[in-house]
């Protein structure tokens, strides 16, 4: 008896339409569904531009760190700001987050910013000049999987105005010393190589200058860490804090006089540096007689 064609067809396709349908069915069994728990597996990103009155500020150092509920544990990233002052973290897990950014400043006086949650402080420096450390560990903000946030940082540093001057500054420190008794001619700035220094607050207000327009006496401070042996229990060198003030009279465009000190506490493995006795350097300077 012949098989009907139909009939064969018919017994053919349904095997195989079964066995389609089930693979199918397999495949799309593997397909990934985005669920609320793949959500949380997203990555973040969270970039920003840290300005200097105004103007994007480079080579900040700027670190974020994630709060993880373990005392004394952070999970920490550190960047630094590109040449246009801006700066990108990214794969960042969820969680509570804040930053810590710090900067070597030129003007002595703190930065501030009014970025909500953040505080600055002004930290000594062993290179005697303030670094600016500002954060918001105390307002840490939210991130969630998915989120692109963005900060903009502006500090305002004062006494940026004597900027401008300090190639002028430096040159009349490399005047030829006439070595006459030194002196104080109207108002003063304490500058080294760099721009103000800290010391620079320290001086009596009667003459401290706080406008270039008000400077007669210009202090130019260098100073060095000089070797002075080594320590006996851990073999560590040593070394001390050597300054030398240069005083200029700026209506005369003359050297005065220059002054060595030798201060500070010996370098220690522990210490971080050696510090200038700025309350010895201040002293000599507030004590000259003035004219």
């Amino acid at each position: 008896m012949k098989d009907n064609p139909q009939s064969s067809l018919r017994n053919l396709i349904s095997p195989v339409a079964v066995t389609a349908l089930v693979v199918m069915t397999a495949l799309d069994a593997c397909v990934p569904r985005k669920t609320q728990s793949d959500n949380k597996k997203l990555t973040a990103i969270v970039r920003g531009e840290i300005r200097k009155d105004g103007e994007p500020l480079p080579t900040v150092r700027v670190v974020l760190e994630r709060i993880t509920g373990k005392e004394w544990q952070y999970d920490r990233k550190e960047v630094s700001t590109g040449a246009d002052g801006q700066f990108v973290f990214d794969n960042l897990g969820p969680g509570s987050y804040y930053f810590n950014i710090e900067f070597e400043t030129r003007g002595a006086a703190p930065c501030t910013t009014n970025q909500p949650g953040f505080q600055s402080s002004q930290v000594n420096a062993a290179s005697w000049h303030p670094l600016i450390n500002a954060g918001n560990r105390n307002s840490p903000f939210p991130v969630n999987g998915g989120d692109d946030l963005k900060f903009t940082i502006d500090f305002n540093c004062p006494y940026r105005e004597f900027d401008q001057h300090l190639s002028e500054y430096i040159s009349f420190s490399k005047l030829e010393n006439r070595n006459e008794s030194p002196y104080i001619s109207g108002k003063a700035v304490i500058v080294d190589e760099r721009g103000m220094s800290k010391l620079h607050f320290d001086l009596p207000e009667e003459i401290r200058a706080n406008d270039p327009k008000d400077v007669g006496t210009l202090v130019f401070m260098a100073c060095k860490l000089e070797a002075v042996g080594y320590y006996s229990s851990s073999g560590a060198p040593a070394s001390e804090t050597v300054c030398e003030i240069t005083l200029t009279d700026l209506k005369r465009k003359v050297v005065i006089n220059k002054h060595p000190f030798r201060e500070g506490a010996p370098d220690s493995p522990y210490s971080g540096g050696a510090w200038p006795r700025t309350d010895a350097i201040v002293k000599f300077i507030g004590g000259l007689p003035r004219r």
